[in-house]
Order: C-alpha cells, then sequence, then structure tokens
C-alpha cells in the first residue's frame, strides 16, 4: 500500500473531522461568529452521527449489497472450486495459538471458507497477504490455520506477496489460468472477504477479469430480529460504521481513477 492509500485511508474519517472541529472552537474560542458557525456544524452533526439511525441505515444498506453465500448456488461436484481468502491482519507471535495469531476479521473470512469448503469436495482454500516485517507471510499464517482446523495442507494455496486488494486480484490473476478457470468454469471462484469490504473486492477481482461468486461475512451490524432497538439509542459505535463506509467508498473511487492508468 503506497504512503498516499495510507494517508488518505485515516483522513477520510468522520472522527478525524470531530477533532478537527472540536479542536477548531477550541483555537478560535474568542471569535464569537467563528465559532457560532463551528457550533451550528458541529451540533447537528454530533446528532446524525452518534444518536439518529441514519449511520445504522447506510451501513445496513452498504453490508447487504451481496447476500450471503448460500451453498445451492454452486454444485457439489464443482471442479476448481477456488476459495479465496482476503487478508485482514495477524500477529506472528509464537507465544500464541495458531488460531490467536490471526486477527477477528480474517478469523471470521476463514471460518466462512472451511464452511464452503467442508461442504464441496475438490475445493481448495486460497490465503492472501505478505509478510511485513517478518518472516512468515499473513497466506502462511492464515493457511496453518486452516489446517489446525482440518482442511487439508494439500487444500491450501498461497498468494504470499500481496499488501492490500488490488495486489490479491492481480496475484490471483496472473498465478491462475483466469481465462480457463473462469469463463469455462462460471461460479467456480468464490471470494471471502468482510460485508463492509465486498464491494471494493468484487471492484478490483471484476477489474482484473475474475469474476466471482461473494461470499460476504464478518458483519459490522447485526441486529437481533426478536430485540431490535430503535435505532436511537446513542453510541459511538455508529462514528465507526460511518468510518467504514466512507472509506470503503472512498477506496472505490481512487481504484476508478488509478485504474485509468494502467
Amino acid at each position: 500500500m503506497s504512503i498516499i492509500t495510507e494517508i488518505l485511508k485515516y483522513l477520510i474519517s468522520i472522527q478525524i473531522l470531530f477533532l478537527i472541529l472540536f479542536f477548531s472552537l477550541w483555537l478560535f474560542h474568542k471569535n464569537r461568529r467563528l465559532r457560532l458557525i463551528l457550533l451550528s456544524i458541529l451540533l447537528p452533526l454530533i446528532f446524525i452521527v452518534f444518536i439518529s439511525p441514519l449511520p445504522i441505515l447506510i451501513s445496513e444498506w452498504w453490508e447487504k449489497e451481496y447476500p450471503p453465500f448460500d451453498i445451492n448456488s454452486v454444485s457439489t461436484d464443482t471442479k476448481n472450486l477456488h476459495i479465496i481468502v482476503l487478508g485482514a491482519g495477524y500477529t506472528n507471535n509464537p507465544v500464541f495459538p495458531t488460531l490467536s495469531q490471526l486477527g477477528r476479521s480474517v478469523s471470521l473470512r476463514l471460518m466462512e471458507a472451511i464452511r464452503i469448503y467442508k461442504s464441496i469436495e475438490g475445493a481448495k482454500i486460497i490465503t492472501s497477504g505478505a509478510a511485513i516485517n517478518t518472516d512468515r507471510s499473513q497466506a502462511e499464517a492464515v493457511a496453518d490455520a486452516a489446517v489446525t482446523l482440518g482442511v487439508s495442507p494439500k487444500d491450501t494455496l498461497r498468494l504470499s506477496n500481496t499488501l492490500n486488494t488490488r495486489g490479491e486480484a492481480e496475484a490471483y490473476s496472473i498465478r491462475f489460468n483466469k481465462s480457463s478457470m473462469n469463463n469455462n468454469s462460471e461460479g467456480t471462484i468464490v471470494l471471502v472477504t468482510s460485508a463492509f469490504h465486498m464491494r471494493r473486492a468484487q471492484y478490483w477481482f471484476k477489474s482484473y477479469g475474475v469474476n466471482t461468486i461473494p461470499a460476504p461475512c464478518d458483519y459490522l451490524y447485526m441486529e437481533d430480529p426478536e430485540n431490535p432497538g430503535s435505532g436511537w439509542e446513542p453510541s459511538w459505535h455508529k462514528s465507526i460504521l460511518i468510518d467504514n463506509v466512507l472509506q470503503e467508498a472512498a477506496g472505490i473511487l481512487w481504484g476508478m481513477i488509478i485504474s485509468r492508468t494502467r
């Protein structure tokens, strides 16, 4: 991931915007007119982001673009089924058990991949993620965790030099014969990633000519239908939902811009 992308990732945040507004309010507290302008922006924004149900409605709409993966959507005798598990961080610390080294998101992605794997004979799980400041790649760590959970070692493949979603899509398209894998066996590539991230992941894989069946998981907002809330409860989590939507939307927009240059 480039430095520019990393910087933009943290700047595109509703929480950063609040910090800027609060700092500006403190900096210009003696300027009555400017203070009133800042308050007229800050107070409604606090209400919208932390109290109103709008963040929930937006995040639900964003996460439910793709339905959960249905095993019945592919034949159980499908040949050469690839289940791609996108990376999401891990800690290379031998003190922890193999599974505990994985981050929350990638753990949930792996569980979803294994659910699909165990339902379709002959499936392969493809893990991804480079080694950063360590000699063990994330792809290797996730593959090892998959084996710990009962996946045959021969059924794990790795994309060990990928740093982001674009890199994962590009590496897959280069390594595997996508023309025969994708066009002649429609629906044989399943893409597993977090529901919030699925739109951007689908964008990049399609950009590299790889059509996949989405298998979203790791939902950030889940409501119990038997005990629904009103949506008006004040919550810091609502700002996290908005942040994720903003960053994913910005990521897709950035992808469209840089795709024109390749």
